[in-house]
């Protein structure tokens, strides 16, 4: 895979695991129960939407199922 391919994969699956963490806070559903409806709902989030839902979070590194979610610039945080 290419630099940019692996970019562009690590903000997809930014989107949905702040989508997803997004969920789990807001409506206090376990992660797992939304994962399915996050990945549908991914392609149609805004990159506006998925910064404020960043900013709403405070940035959070992991999602609630303790998997890194990719920063912005589609660079990963190490695990802990």
């Amino acid at each position: 895979m290419t630099e940019s391919g692996r970019r562009q994969t690590h903000l997809t699956v930014r989107r949905r695991r702040l989508l997803e963490f997004f969920f789990c806070q807001s409506l206090g559903v376990t992660w797992k129960t939304l994962e399915k409806d996050a990945f549908r709902l991914e392609p149609c989030a805004s990159d506006r939407l998925i910064d404020y839902i960043d900013d709403f979070l405070n940035h959070p590194e992991y999602d609630p199922g303790d998997a890194p979610i990719p920063q912005k610039d589609g660079s990963i945080c190490r695990l802990q």
